[in-house]
């Protein structure tokens, strides 16, 4: 999206996981971008009074697959944290680590939006942008929040890579590889 057609400089779409809360709490504090955060659960985890930040927009309700489409297409930064391995209603007794990125990266990727995550992305995808801590990410938002080259080229390669890997045409020889590979 053309930076005059932006409505948000960030979004969040999903559940309030400990990890995206303090993420969303971090960046507003900031009180500098205009941040719009969707999902079920986000008022009940928010502080009252960033609720009520100027730049701030909440979504409490369910939103169709279009509607999030269009909030990527009309954002900068699509921020995308994971659910972490110790979050209390997990069912994951081996504290199994998050080491691929999760099916909302490439539905990020698909509708051509830069997204930034808290995983570093495998090789394949190298072109995700992804950040280590709170500092980190306040230092990428800033970042790429004033290269919108950069980020427009980021974002371009993620959908590249993402339908390149994800084709009818890709799918059944990666299948294959896979089924190969666990022999």
């Amino acid at each position: 999206s053309p930076d005059e057609m932006c409505t948000f400089d960030i979004a969040l779409i999903g559940y309030p996981y400990p990890n995206r809360i303090k993420a969303i709490d971090t960046l507003l504090k900031q009180n500098k971008w205009r941040i719009l955060v969707a999902g079920k659960e986000w008022h009940r985890h928010l502080n009252k009074s960033r609720r009520h930040y100027r730049d701030f927009t909440l979504i409490t309700n369910w939103l169709s697959p279009q509607q999030m489409a269009d909030i990527y297409q009309q954002t900068a930064i699509v921020l995308n944290p994971h659910r972490p391995s110790q979050f209390v209603y997990n069912k994951n007794k081996a504290m199994i680590q998050n080491m691929s990125l999760n099916n909302r990266a490439f539905d990020i990727a698909a509708t051509g939006s830069f997204q930034l995550t808290d995983l570093h992305p495998p090789p394949t995808f190298s072109s995700f942008a992804f950040y280590k801590d709170e500092d980190d990410l306040i230092k990428q938002v800033d970042y790429y929040g004033s290269n919108a080259g950069e980020r427009k080229a980021a974002a371009l390669n993620n959908y590249e890579q993402a339908v390149r890997w994800n084709t009818f045409d890709t799918m059944p020889q990666r299948l294959y590889e896979i089924v190969k590979s666990a022999l």
